[in-house]
């Protein structure tokens, strides 16, 4: 199943997500920006800070996407065998507890 090029691949292994995530972060930093200017204002409030809240929108709505769109939770049987290890607690053992 490792060799499947159709099967749904996890976020994280896609260059064009870490270049988009790299991409927006530097436009959100007001780096480019000479020190000092407050540049266009909007509602009294500098530039900067709107470049900075589009960005961050910006960014948890790429990664959102790619999870939601690439990330394939049914692929990972092995997760749900992760309740019935040793020692994790268990939804029923404090039924009786509660008095």
């Amino acid at each position: 199943m490792h060799g499947d090029k159709n099967a749904a691949r996890e976020p994280i292994t896609m260059p064009w997500l870490w270049v988009a995530v790299v991409g927006i972060i530097l436009i959100g930093v007001p780096w480019y920006l000479p020190p000092g200017t407050l540049g266009a204002t909007l509602f009294h409030v500098p530039a900067w800070f709107w470049i900075s809240i589009l960005a961050a929108a910006a960014l948890s709505a790429v990664c959102c996407w790619a999870c939601l769109s690439f990330w394939d939770l049914e692929a990972h049987e092995d997760w749900s065998d992760l309740e019935d290890e040793p020692g994790s607690p268990s939804p029923r053992a404090d039924e009786g507890s509660l008095r």
